[in-house]
């Protein structure tokens, strides 16, 4: 016995508004979803940029702390602009501005390569450079240790350099009073 079902008055026309409202969601997701992955890799660029300055950071102070150690020896050599030693009479202004630090060799940079120790590998090496400040007295309110107010005190600028994997440079510098 089969039942037949009779639709009588009922309409039989369909007008897909539900597939162009499903349509229009899945559009606005893909959209949403787009803009999120955008916002996503520029946050990611962002964050490697930073990490990159900090370790640009970090070998640049690694360079600085071995320049402040050399300058503790008992007895330094010559500064006479060579090897990244220079003295205030043969040079005009700051002389690490105009020091080529991406050369290969530390003679070639007439630079100082520091050893880098416990900076990741295939990071160039950081480099410094000691510059000897003309002579001066201190004045009368120093408050240096293990210098009288008002004696004479030779004074070093140590600039140095660093570079991170993707390029980023940090530039220090410190004054060193000896």
């Amino acid at each position: 016995m089969a039942v037949q079902i009779h639709q009588g008055n009922m309409p039989n026309r369909q007008s897909g508004v539900v597939l162009v409202v499903a349509l229009i969601m899945l559009l606005i997701m893909t959209i949403l979803g787009l803009s999120s992955m955008q916002t996503t890799t520029l946050e990611e660029k962002m964050a490697g940029a930073i990490r990159d300055k900090q370790i640009a950071f970090q070998a640049s102070e690694v360079a600085l702390r071995e320049g402040e150690d050399f300058l503790t020896a008992a007895s330094l050599p010559a500064f006479n602009n060579t090897g990244g030693l220079y003295d205030p009479s043969g040079t005009a202004g700051d002389q690490w501005q105009s020091v080529t630090w991406s050369a290969a060799t530390a003679a070639a940079c007439n630079c100082l390569i520091a050893t880098g120790t416990g900076l990741p590998t295939g990071l160039a090496k950081p480099r410094y450079i000691i510059e000897e400040l003309p002579a001066g007295s201190l004045p009368g309110t120093s408050l240096v240790v293990g210098f009288a107010a008002g004696s004479q005190a030779t004074m070093y600028q140590v600039t140095a350099r660093g570079v991170g994997l993707g390029g980023g440079v940090a530039v220090l510098q410190s004054t060193y009073l000896r």
